[in-house]
């Protein structure tokens, strides 16, 4: 304790610390107080010399301080830096200054002195981290240099911990692996049951309807949205047989009627060739207006059957026109006559077949044959601007007012055959059909002075539907 009470006093004023225990208690009696108040414990002095404030360099005394080292040692003691471990104090010289382990007795030097040395060294290095061997284990050593008091705080951490909480972590990591594996495993399963393998047997499902195998169906199994699939694609699948057995029936049908139209060409043809016949037979005669209305007879007759298409030029409909005129004459002893002006720009325009004939056969019905006298029917075609116009007018007997306006109304009804009764609505509901609303049928009439129905077609020079 001399040393401690030179040093104060070399350091002249500059603090010193040192560490004491219950040894050196009785030899500091008579420097502070009773060892009895000092309750036997380890302690840490401070001391400073007191010098005087007359004579700077003089030193007329000294103070001394102690104080429980157990208040230094409270402040880690608590510290958990894993098992094995410890923590203590130690100054420049190697005497413990705080410690909580009774192993490492205060105020002594620290048993190994070869450690003390290491610690010196790598202070003196900068490295505060080494590994040492401490009474046979490997430890990992970590300390940290006060300034002031000069005083080191060193932890020491055996390896065997640290590996052992490797070993630990390794294990709890085995172990999270293991359930993970096990968990994919079973969401995978899951996965599998509810998604791959329903989606797989729909692939090979749909790979047999690709071949033709429409009866095949999915089971449904489950709520969710697969499933869904699973139930449209077996409704997708009734919807094609349905339809499917539909067009069968559609088709047998529309072969049962191919069949019955081919059945009723025969009685056309046949009566076709019975008046070839005869007309032969007038001509031999020299029958000449029994041989001319049937010729037109027979161009009429080959027209019905379809001969030539559905579409025609205007030149063609005009010579239809004129063969039915001709018959006519005959059955109306020159009750009319009909002129015609057609431009030449027209001529070769398609129109569909049998357009205007239905037209003049109203005039006749309705307009000529009711009046007295004889009766002119004036037919004309001619372009404007982008259409091309028809007009048929004949000076009949006219139409009433009324009867006018519902003419002149759109039709709703479908359309006829060519023979059967039809008018001259069937004619605008034709030309709707073909071209569309901006084209069709116009009548104006006066009565008892003419009658004009006026058609309005596209400039058509291919035939069909522009």
């Amino acid at each position: 304790m001399d040393d401690f009470l030179i040093d104060v006093v070399n350091k002249k004023g500059v603090a010193v610390w040192a560490a004491i225990n219950e040894k050196d208690e009785e030899r500091l009696v008579e420097y502070a107080t009773s060892s009895e108040l000092m309750n036997r414990n380890n302690g840490v002095i401070l001391g400073r010399a007191i010098r005087s404030l007359m004579h700077g360099d003089m030193i007329i005394g000294s103070l001394i301080i102690r104080t429980n080292e157990r208040f230094f040692s409270n402040i880690y003691r608590n510290i958990d830096i894993g098992s094995g471990s410890d923590i203590f104090v130690m100054d420049n010289k190697g005497i413990v200054v705080s410690s909580r382990n009774p192993k490492i007795p205060v105020a002594e030097v620290y048993r190994d002195k070869k450690f003390i040395e290491e610690v010196k060294r790598r202070y003196d290095q900068g490295n505060t981290v080494f590994d040492y061997n401490i009474d046979g284990d490997d430890c990992l050593i970590a300390f940290s240099h006060l300034e002031k008091a000069d005083w080191f705080v060193i932890s020491t951490i055996p390896y065997s911990y640290i590996n052992s909480e490797s070993k630990k972590t390794s294990l709890n990591i085995f172990v999270l692996a293991i359930v993970f594996f096990v968990l994919a495993v079973f969401l995978s399963n899951i996965y599998y049951t509810h998604v791959t393998s329903p989606l797989t047997k729909l692939v090979s499902v749909m790979n047999e309807v690709r071949k033709g195998d429409l009866s095949i169906t999915m089971e449904e199994v489950g709520t969710d949205e697969i499933s869904e699939v699973i139930k449209h694609f077996n409704i997708m699948l009734n919807d094609i047989n349905r339809l499917l057995q539909d067009i069968k029936v559609k088709e047998k049908q529309k072969r049962k009627a191919e069949l019955k139209a081919l059945q009723a060409q025969i009685n056309p043809h046949f009566l076709s060739n019975t008046l070839n016949t005869i007309k032969w037979l007038a001509n031999v005669q020299k029958a000449e207006n029994i041989e001319s209305i049937i010729t037109s007879l027979i161009q009429l007759l080959h027209s019905s059957m379809g001969k030539g298409g559905d579409y025609v030029s205007v030149r063609e409909e005009i010579e239809y026109i004129k063969h039915y005129i001709n018959i006519q004459e005959y059955r109306y002893f020159n009750k009319f006559k009909v002129l015609f002006e057609i431009e030449d720009c027209v001529m070769d325009c398609m129109i569909p077949k049998f357009l205007l004939q239905p037209v003049i056969e109203n005039a006749l019905i309705h307009g000529i044959e009711p009046m007295e006298g004889q009766g002119v029917i004036v037919v004309k075609a001619f372009a404007y601007e982008d259409t091309m116009k028809i007009t048929i007018t004949d000076n009949g007997v006219g139409i009433p007012e009324d009867k006018l306006d519902i003419l002149n109304q759109k039709p709703k009804t479908g359309s006829r055959s060519y023979f059967s009764g039809m008018g001259i609505r069937n004619v605008h509901e034709r030309i709707v059909m073909n071209y569309g609303e901006p084209y069709g049928l116009q009548i104006q009439s006066v009565p008892n002075l003419y009658t004009t129905v006026e058609i309005t077609l596209p400039i058509n020079k291919t035939g069909g539907v522009d």
